[in-house]
């Protein structure tokens, strides 16, 4: 009977933009893994706040699927795989949440955690994107990886053609900076000749670092939004 009630809270909760992901988040945070049975009713909705018109919902869908990485009802890269057919999404705002999703789980969790050669072509695809902010999202995610695999990126994109020619020397030049300004983190292969595998920028052929990579995200500054715990989301204790 609780496992059936709970069900039919989570179908009415994800009907509820805002109120109703906060809920969510605090569910997840609650069940840990044990929300897996949730979550292919879950994610489709959540993706959907993710295109919402206001700022506050997006985030808070940011930190629903962040909440669900964390607590273990997914692992990273099913959370990326699951997310990559919205690359081309209709929504133009949805297509550049994945791609802000990506780069916040990239950076909490590091590429030792990640596959990510099979995303490079999506994303340099929508550097071409019809809207500004899509285009300047990907442009951005791309400086970001940058940082994280060095040289294998920048080898990637030139031997596949995968960036418009209009577009390589702008970001050609901003992973130069990167590099000179040693903004490279410890799994960045810095130089052309350590390059191997010019189809590897996953975690396979890369070096581990020694200490887990961890940097504040934008989901991070989103938790402090949340300091409440919403009394009617208790789902009570299992018989």
């Amino acid at each position: 009977m609780y496992h059936r009630d709970l069900h039919c809270f989570v179908m009415f909760l994800v009907e509820v933009s805002s109120t109703g992901i906060e809920v969510l988040t605090y569910l997840a945070d609650r069940l840990g893994s044990d929300f897996r049975p949730y979550l292919q009713n879950v994610l489709p909705h959540t993706v959907d706040r993710l295109g919402d018109a206001k700022d506050s919902v997006r985030e808070k869908a940011q930190l629903l699927l962040l909440k669900l990485v964390e607590r273990g009802a997914l692992q990273p890269q099913q959370l990326l795989d699951k997310l990559r057919p919205h690359f081309q999404h209709k929504n133009a705002k949805v297509r550049e949440e994945v791609l802000r999703c990506l780069i916040n789980t990239l950076n909490e969790y590091g590429t030792q955690s990640l596959s990510l050669s099979k995303f490079i072509p999506d994303i340099a695809g929508l550097l071409s994107d019809p809207t500004p902010a899509v285009r300047d999202t990907a442009f951005s995610t791309l400086v970001e990886l940058y940082r994280h695999v060095g040289e294998r990126l920048r080898i990637d994109l030139q031997r596949k053609q995968l960036v418009p020619a209009s577009k390589w020397p702008a970001l050609n030049a901003r992973f130069d900076e990167a590099k000179l300004a040693d903004d490279l983190l410890p799994t960045a292969v810095k130089n052309v000749a350590d390059v191997v595998s010019l189809d590897d920028v996953d975690r396979v052929a890369m070096p581990k670092p020694a200490v887990p990579i961890k940097k504040p995200s934008v989901g991070s500054a989103v938790k402090q939004k949340l300091t409440s715990t919403p009394s009617s989301a208790n789902p009570g204790k299992t018989h």
